[in-house]
């Protein structure tokens, strides 16, 4: 999967604002920090065995959430109507299938469903080191490669577009959700 420069570039500086220790959170207001100290402790957490993750928080304004999941087996087939989502892969290696089509949604969430199948999906190797952007609107799915577990910090950001998931969002007010 090739990545445009410019877009890794944009990446890292906006990860820098958002996680950089050069970023002091004026009266704590106004920018999300999470320091490289406590991104290490839950890297350290979620690689012992039987843990799946690290959830941090919601953002004050509500428009980002951090996680640090551990994969070990394929995760459900999610689509977010309302985040995209960021994957910053720590450790391991997998696969991540995508496609705009699914079979069998299910709606799991305000905004969020759940799928029994990929319509087409494209798939792509992630590697130690990736960095990947998954649109809101995009079902995707991630499966852990070979005896070490998959480790990924997920940057989830409210998408500004509206209507990304319009066939599942009438899907559900025909069905009274």
């Amino acid at each position: 999967m090739r990545v445009n420069p410019s877009i890794v570039v944009s990446l890292a500086l906006v990860m820098e604002h958002a996680f950089g220790a050069a970023s002091p959170r004026a009266n704590g207001a106004g920018i999300d920090h999470i320091t490289s100290a406590t991104l290490a402790a839950a890297l350290d957490s979620t690689m012992r065995s039987g843990s799946k993750g690290v959830m941090f928080r919601l953002s004050d304004d509500r428009h980002a959430q951090y996680l640090m999941n551990r994969r070990t087996a394929p995760s459900a087939i999610e689509l977010h109507c309302e985040w995209d989502d960021l994957l910053f892969v720590r450790a391991g290696a997998g696969t991540l299938s995508h496609s705009r089509r699914v079979q069998g949604p299910t709606m799991y969430g305000y905004g969020e469903w759940r799928a029994t199948r990929l319509v087409g999906p494209i798939e792509s190797t992630i590697t130690m080191g990736d960095v990947v952007r998954i649109p809101a609107g995009t079902a995707h799915q991630v499966q852990p490669l070979g005896d070490v577990p998959l480790v990924y910090l997920v940057v989830k950001v409210r998408t500004v577009e509206e209507g990304v998931c319009g066939s599942l969002d009438a899907l559900r007010r025909k069905n009274g959700n």
